[in-house]
C-alpha cells in the first residue's frame, strides 16, 4: 500500500510537470524479483529508453543498482524511508537520495512512511517551481496517512499466530 501510494503521488506530480512526457511506472514482481531495486530492472528500463528513474519506498541501500544506473547514463533518484546506511560513504551513488533519516540529516520528522517521503518530494518540486502552476495541483495531503494506516492494519492482520 505504501509503495503504490508513493508511486501514484509521484506519477501525478510528474504528469503535471510534463503532461506530454513519457512517464511510466514499474512495480517489481515480489516473487520473481524480490523486494526493492534490482540491477536487472534498472538495465531493462534503461534499454527501454529511461533517462531518469525514481524509486519509491526502496533503494536507500541499493548500491549495485545505483552503480548500474550510473554506468548506463540513467539518473537515479531514490526516495525511501527504510533504515539508511550509517554513513554517507555507504549510501548508493545515485543522482539524488531523499530520506528523512539519511546520515547527517536534521529533518525533524524521521518516521515518515514511503508515501510521506514521496509527498514531500512532490511538495518541494511544486514550491521550487514557484507554487501552483496550471495542471500542478497540490498533492493529496491525506494519501500518505492512508498508506500509513492501511499498511499498519495489514501488518497487524498478518502477524504469525501467537505473536
Amino acid at each position: 500500500m505504501d509503495g503504490i501510494t508513493a508511486t501514484a503521488i509521484l506519477w501525478h506530480t510528474c504528469k503535471a510537470l510534463a503532461p506530454d512526457g513519457d512517464i511510466r511506472t514499474y512495480v517489481p514482481h515480489r516473487l520473481d524479483e524480490g523486494y526493492g531495486l534490482n540491477a536487472d530492472a534498472i538495465a531493462t528500463l534503461a534499454r527501454a529508453g529511461a533517462a531518469v528513474i525514481v524509486s519509491v519506498d526502496c533503494g536507500i541501500t541499493a548500491c549495485e543498482p545505483a552503480r548500474v544506473a550510473k554506468d548506463l547514463g540513467v539518473d537515479l533518484v531514490i526516495t525511501d524511508h527504510h533504515n539508511p546506511p550509517a554513513t554517507d560513504a555507504d549510501m548508493p551513488d545515485a543522482y539524488a537520495a531523499v530520506h528523512p533519516r539519511a546520515p547527517g540529516s536534521r529533518y525533524p520528522f524521521g518516521e515518515l512512511c514511503g508515501a510521506g517521503v514521496a509527498y514531500k518530494l512532490a511538495w518541494a518540486r511544486r514550491h521550487a517551481l514557484g507554487g501552483v502552476r496550471p495542471g500542478l495541483a497540490e498533492a493529496p495531503r491525506d494519501a500518505p496517512a492512508h498508506a500509513r494506516v492501511r499498511g499498519t492494519r495489514l501488518y497487524r492482520r498478518c502477524r504469525p499466530a501467537g505473536g
